[in-house]
């Protein structure tokens, strides 16, 4: 649906009338200045991520000013480009997006651009579900995903997305530890991580058990009726929800002590999703066996390695996905005395997050 038929569509999980409004106002510009670059190949630019599913936050400043506080994540693909098309299209777009962020003051992104035949392999991953069960057209084809994108039962989310998810939001975790330790922390970086770690949790336990759905709402409520649910994420689930919707300044009293037990709580949530005991020192192995019954694994990931980071480590040269053997080192660097993130894991996952 496109942006300008969204009537009664709400952006924001609150219905924030100012930020409804803004989000009206700016998206058909945003359309209209992708319009003007007249990419030759593109089939279609979409929002999602919070606010294309109904559930961007909104900030209210201290003094009553209502602005936006997640990213605007923009998917765009194009209906069969070459390299060199990709990243003309790519380029053009990043224009675009340095306008808009300095004017809206959150990041405006455009991820990749795919081609429309990538679609049906990209759409059985969570992000990409999630952005076909909720996005608003700013530029081209309106009907382009539902056709292109397969509509899963979220059911039948495979255990490496909750992995994925669980990677994620585990080095976000870490990148909070490593912002608490700057003389002018950043508040709203600090927050965030530590919110989406507890919503992260709570969803890769859910995609591992089989009942995820692609409503937040709905999910507190099916995390509510799970068996043996970690008591702390019962607690923490909603409240992470509210601050996802309204978030806040407010730190923990004791900022430390609340990192360390959502780290326990990230520990006890990967451990139940794996089946292993607490306390388990290397997940490494029950990882490895993963990788095999998935198919993942492959001397060619050595090369990815090498071609995402212009590096290889040779004492950890292994066929396992890449992403996999980055969660079993974070389990380790997170589980250390002083969890402190190095250089080379930092990039390491930059490059295939």
């Amino acid at each position: 649906m496109r942006a300008e038929e969204r009537k009664t569509f709400h952006y924001t999980g609150i219905g924030d009338p100012e930020a409804e409004e803004l989000l009206n106002r700016t998206l058909p510009q945003i359309g209209r200045d992708i319009a003007a670059l007249h990419l030759n190949g593109l089939a279609g630019v979409y929002l999602g991520g919070g606010y294309g599913r109904g559930e961007g936050g909104v900030f209210r400043d201290t003094d009553g000013r209502v602005r936006l506080y997640n990213d605007l994540d923009f998917f765009a693909v194009a209906d069969c480009c070459g390299f060199s098309a990709k990243k003309r299209i790519d380029s053009a777009l990043r224009t675009v997006s340095e306008k808009w962020s300095a004017q809206l003051g959150v990041e405006v992104d455009f991820g990749p651009v795919k081609n429309r035949f990538e679609l049906a392999k990209a759409g059985h991953t969570l992000m990409f579900q999630e952005l076909r069960h909720g996005y608003v057209t700013v530029y081209g084809d309106a009907d382009l995903l539902k056709a292109e994108l397969p509509d899963l039962n979220p059911a039948f989310l495979s255990l490496p997305e909750a992995l994925r998810l669980m990677l994620n939001r585990g080095m976000g975790l870490l990148l909070a530890r490593e912002a608490m330790k700057e003389p002018s922390a950043d508040t709203g970086f600090i927050l965030r991580n530590l919110n989406k770690c507890v919503l992260g949790c709570g969803d890769a336990l859910l995609i591992s058990c089989g009942k995820y759905a692609w409503s937040i709402h709905d999910r507190i409520r099916i995390l509510a009726g799970l068996d043996d649910l970690p008591e702390v994420l019962d607690r923490l689930y909603p409240e992470a929800v509210r601050f996802k919707l309204e978030p806040t300044a407010d730190l923990p009293a004791d900022p430390a002590d609340a990192w360390f037990r959502l780290r326990d709580l990230w520990n006890a949530v990967l451990l139940r999703i794996l089946d292993l005991k607490a306390g388990t020192p290397d997940i490494r192995p029950v990882l490895h066996q993963l990788c095999r019954r998935e198919k993942a694994c492959s001397w060619k990931n050595i090369l990815r390695v090498l071609a995402k980071t212009r590096r290889l480590d040779i004492s950890s040269i292994s066929p396992d996905e890449p992403r996999v053997r980055l969660l079993a080192e974070l389990y380790e660097v997170l589980n250390s005395p002083d969890p402190a993130l190095s250089s080379r894991l930092h990039r390491t996952w930059q490059a295939f997050n």
